[in-house]
């Protein structure tokens, strides 16, 4: 079930999602334990827009299990080929598994999609492990670990971890590796704890990076000028070119500080058009906090407090991969969301959608201990909001989207919609959470109802 990329993006020659020459831009993720029914439901890029419905019945209203793709247990075809051996079905709430294994979990959201299975825009299902064999966590490790960069070449992600920008291949890649013919850059005094801790702005060519120093919110933040990605997509070139300079201060965050592993290793710093940079801060039981700074030369920063969204009991990057803070930058990289769990195993949501363009954000929350809420990109730069509850015959509305969010001329977010239904779903007929995710390749789509020419 391998995707080919000639029929992905030669012009004139993509078939698209069962032959018809359409893009999916999402996908709805079942695996069920109690059922042979797991698969995925593919939609447009209005997020509820069902027109690649090739399953039965033609109407959710009729309660039966619809899919795009049918994973049957068989022998070609069984379907912990696809969603990975160790983890477990979508039966049961995020909160109560004791684990975010789980397809439909907040924490199973980031930049590289879904965490448990790679869905593509041609409605191809590929395994995890297909990334690096024998790591299940891969894609929650290639999640955490992404930083917020646009850049204009998308298939690339710049990841910071284990002390290195390290390029890697949406599609396929692992953190294990640096993407063929790039290298990895190293960084200088850097704490090799740090995970997505930095933003790149092509416009400004520039790369932020922060790194931890001590409890109370101690850091230093490395400020590399005249970095051009696009130029030089190879990290380790384009950081070693004669024109970048470096520049380091020390940053204070102390207001409201948390101390906890993921306030150490997980920040998410965003740098906006006018060189401020927001730091996103997830206090591991507490609440996301969010920080501005500004920076002039080598002098002391002290990062400005802005707003923090409580949480209660909710794990961070110290319970393991599956869990913490995550980042994904929209397709126009004007945008970025941070977001993390609001209560235990990835259940409900607190994220700050910022605006780069105009220096500003706007605040999601939701309060649900029972089902994951899933973040995913919307058109080129707004955010939407998935909740992955149970839906199954007499329930079919149990699972919806919360709400579209578009960008405003003004600055900020405005919210487009509210609480919009499936029009189908995958199966089965039984308690069922699915989960919800851009495809993989969302970021190399167009915006219209055809996908790529």
């Amino acid at each position: 079930m391998a995707l080919q990329l000639s029929n992905l993006f030669n012009a004139g020659k993509d078939s698209g999602m069962s032959g018809t020459g359409k893009r999916a831009f999402y996908a709805m993720l079942s695996r069920n334990t109690s059922s042979t029914w797991h698969g995925a439901a593919f939609y447009d890029r209005s997020v509820v827009g069902a027109i690649f419905n090739a399953g039965y019945p033609g109407e959710y209203n009729t309660y039966s299990p619809s899919h795009i793709v049918y994973n049957e247990n068989s022998t070609y075809q069984y379907y912990n080929a696809i969603w990975g051996p160790v983890y477990g079905g979508t039966q049961s709430q995020p909160s109560t598994n004791g684990t975010t294994n789980w397809v439909n979990s907040t924490n199973a959201s980031g930049e590289f999609g879904n965490a448990m299975v790679d869905a593509y825009s041609d409605g191809t299902l590929s395994s995890v492990y297909n990334r690096y064999s024998g790591d299940s966590s891969v894609k929650h490790t290639l999640n955490y670990s992404a930083i917020n960069s646009d850049h204009s070449n998308k298939r690339i992600v710049y990841i910071l971890y284990s002390g290195v920008i390290r390029a890697v291949d949406r599609l396929y890649g692992s953190y294990h590796v640096p993407m063929y013919n790039t290298a990895d850059f190293s960084v200088p005094s850097l704490n090799g704890s740090m995970t997505g801790s930095a933003s790149y702005h092509a416009g400004r060519k520039e790369l932020t990076i922060i790194s931890y120093v001590t409890s109370g919110g101690s850091f230093n933040c490395f400020t590399y000028q005249n970095v051009d990605f696009d130029k030089y997509p190879d990290p380790y070139v384009a950081l070693n070119r004669a024109e970048v300079v470096r520049v380091d201060a020390t940053l204070s965050l102390s207001t409201n500080w948390g101390n906890n592993s993921d306030s150490y290793y997980n920040l998410k710093p965003v740098t906006t058009d006018n060189g401020n940079v927001y730091v996103s801060v997830f206090n591991e039981g507490t609440s996301l906090i969010l920080y501005r700074f500004t920076r002039s030369g080598t002098a002391a920063i002290t990062g400005t407090y802005i707003t923090a969204l409580g949480t209660t009991t909710s794990y961070g990057r110290d319970q393991g991969a599956n869990y913490g803070q995550r980042m994904i930058t929209s397709r126009d990289g004007t945008s970025v969301a941070t977001f993390c769990p609001y209560y235990y195993y990835g259940a409900g949501i607190r994220c700050f959608m910022i605006d780069k363009t105009n220096n500003t954000y706007t605040t999601f929350s939701q309060n649900s201990s029972g089902a994951g809420c899933m973040t995913i990109p919307y058109g080129d730069s707004g955010w939407s909001f998935a909740m992955g509850q149970n839906m199954y015959s007499s329930n079919y509305t149990g699972s919806f989207v919360h709400s579209k969010w578009s960008k405003t001329a003004a600055g900020g977010f405005s919210q487009e919609s509210s609480n919009q239904y499936w029009p189908y779903f995958t199966g089965p007929n039984t308690t069922n959470y699915p989960g919800f995710t851009q495809v993989t390749d969302y970021v190399l789509l167009q915006d219209n109802a055809s996908g790529p020419k």
